[in-house]
């Protein structure tokens, strides 16, 4: 396994990633449910790949961490942004 710790990796298999990041000035969050092949570094350089894709140089990477077990929770239960949305309230 990948520097991702077994205690992050769901029933589901999947490690949730909490991807914090700025877009046009305002801070947004997205959640990434994905397989626990990739470590915390190369999901981060995904990470940043995806966000140039997407957004260019208007979008800049703050955080990247694996979830908490609330947080999943939570994002299980529909009470989090979820990924297409790209956004959280402030």
């Amino acid at each position: 396994m990948s520097d991702v710790s077994k205690s992050n990796v769901g029933p589901d298999g999947c490690v949730l990633w909490v991807v914090d990041y700025r877009l046009d000035e305002r801070d947004r969050q997205w959640f990434r449910a994905l397989p626990p092949v990739l470590g915390a570094e190369a999901m981060q350089s995904l990470m940043l790949e995806e966000l140039d894709e997407l957004y260019g140089s208007r979008a800049q990477l703050l955080a990247l961490r694996p979830a908490s077990l609330e947080e999943r929770r939570a994002f299980l239960r529909g009470e989090l942004s979820r990924p297409a949305s790209g956004s959280r309230s402030s």
